[in-house]
């Protein structure tokens, strides 16, 4: 065996380390949103709860960008100084990554605040505005844990402790209250507590933070290089998940958003193993390209990626084809969202076809190229929202995300072949994904949801049929040994 398949069974069992407790807690964490998403809409109904929905996008978005970028430069930067065992200059980047999310939080609640309109979307904005400074912090917590390689505590804290606090604060009050602007303060509260909880847990880990002996050694000029621009991208990126919906918000009406917004919630389900996997592998790549090691890392990214491709391609296919299925959970209202799902779960099958990608080009310093990317997809999306939503509603908003995010998709994944040397797809994986792609095309020529149920169990046989022939790599069998002992350890 070569030194990078040796190496990358190590860094599988890692990621198998983290990404299992990740896994269980992103799962909880969908069932919960599902909840809250169910009893929301009934509650309030589509329109009311359409300007929930906006309202909460525009804070979100806000939170995102007031965390300046520094969500990624802390993992980025982090890695270096832990590898090059820099404890003052670690020091200084966990100081700087706190200040500045912090100021940029504070300014973008009050520009919120102060500009929100009278309008009952304007009334709900200015309730939930305050959250963006939780947001903002929530955000480099979440960056702090995972430069800690705690994946527990991550998965504890972030994935399930804050989307657990959302449930029971915003459930809660609004089946006492039943209004709106009670819900949402309790969304602030909420976001609070996990912002604290999260730099509480992650900031521990770092005790050097509490040795004055070590004096911190700030470099602005180096993390603010890196900062701005990926501050950028991670507003672009963002605009371009959160287009859809601010653009139904301008253009349609708000039961379009309220039925857009339930798709989405439900689509977003078929990207729980790479929510997993992703949270323990960014740190990975980026000790991996600190060490210079190209083939460790195309190991790594053909295994994670032949993982996505087994678990998450099953149940993309099945609600492609039987969109109808999951809507039966909500109210009649929602129906007309099937076409809807349908488009965002291709949409979700193209991130996650290449979503290994995309660390290597952020983790490889090139923030720049990253926001050229999501401005490019952002752009289209725009256009194609502006131009398809007046005629088809959340319809057109869904295939305008599916073309962005089609185009965002393909580009990291070409740019990592060309600029670091590594590719997402190997062989076997190609194989693997077949079937899928054959009972896609198939099952969207076939009358009534029994005959397209057939083809979906026909696809998972033969999916599972070729996985099994192909076997298991020496990374596969380091994953699962990894896996098996840490439940059996739980079982003890």
């Amino acid at each position: 065996m070569s030194q990078a398949k040796t190496d990358s069974a190590k860094d599988a069992a890692s990621v198998a380390a983290g990404s299992s407790w990740v896994f269980v807690a992103t799962l909880g964490a969908h069932l919960l949103r599902f909840v809250t998403t169910r009893v929301l809409s009934q509650l309030f109904g589509p329109a009311v709860y359409g300007i929930y929905t906006s309202a909460l996008t525009m804070v979100n978005l806000a939170g995102t960008v007031a965390a300046v970028g520094l969500d990624y430069g802390v993992v980025y930067f982090g890695s270096r100084h832990r590898e090059a065992r820099d404890d003052a200059r670690l020091k200084g980047l966990l100081v700087t990554v706190l200040v500045l999310p912090a100021i940029a939080g504070a300014v973008l609640c009050a520009a919120l605040y102060l500009r929100a309109g009278t309008d009952e979307l304007g009334v709900a904005v200015r309730a939930v505005a305050p959250v963006v400074f939780a947001l903002a912090l929530l955000q480099v917590g979440r960056g702090i844990l995972q430069l800690s390689k705690d994946m527990k505590a991550y998965a504890a804290v972030v994935q399930f402790g804050y989307p657990a606090l959302l449930t029971a604060f915003t459930v809660g009050v609004a089946l006492w209250t039943r209004a709106l602007v009670p819900t949402l303060y309790a969304y602030v509260a909420a976001g609070t507590v996990a912002m604290v909880l999260a730099l509480a847990t992650g900031l521990r880990r770092f005790p050097i933070l509490r040795q004055p002996e070590i004096r911190a050694q700030l470099a602005l000029p180096e993390v603010v290089r890196f900062s701005l621009p990926q501050t950028l991208a991670t507003m672009v990126r963002d605009l371009n998940q959160w287009a859809d919906l601010l653009m139904l918000t301008w253009l349609a009406a708000s039961t379009e958003v309220a039925i857009y917004r339930v798709a989405l919630a439900l689509a977003m389900v078929g990207r729980v193993p790479l929510a997993a996997v992703q949270a323990a592998f960014r740190p990975m790549v980026a000790s991996v390209l600190a060490m210079g090691d190209t083939d460790r890392l195309q190991e790594l990214l053909w295994t994670v990626t032949r993982w996505l491709v087994l678990s998450c391609a099953p149940l993309l296919l099945a609600m492609y084809l039987l969109p109808e299925a999951p809507l039966w959970l909500f109210d009649a209202r929602y129906a007309d969202g099937a076409d809807v799902l349908s488009w965002l779960v291709v949409a979700e099958a193209c991130v996650v076809a290449s979503a290994p990608a995309i660390p290597v080009i952020v983790m490889s310093g090139r923030a720049t190229l990253n926001l050229a990317n999501g401005a490019l997809a952002l752009s289209i999306n725009v256009a194609l929202n502006y131009w398809l939503i007046p005629q088809y509603g959340a319809a057109g908003a869904a295939a305008a995300n599916l073309v962005a995010l089609a185009l965002w998709s393909f580009l990291f994944a070409v740019q990592a072949r060309m600029l670091v040397g590594v590719s997402t797809w190997s062989r076997p994986t190609l194989l693997l994904v077949a079937p899928t792609l054959v009972a896609a095309a198939i099952g969207s020529q076939v009358d009534g949801l029994v005959p397209r149920a057939g083809v979906v169990l026909g696809a998972w046989a033969v999916h599972l049929g070729i996985a099994w022939a192909q076997g298991l790599s020496e990374a596969d069998r380091a994953f699962l040994d990894k896996i098996q002992a840490k439940f059996g350890r739980r079982r003890g």
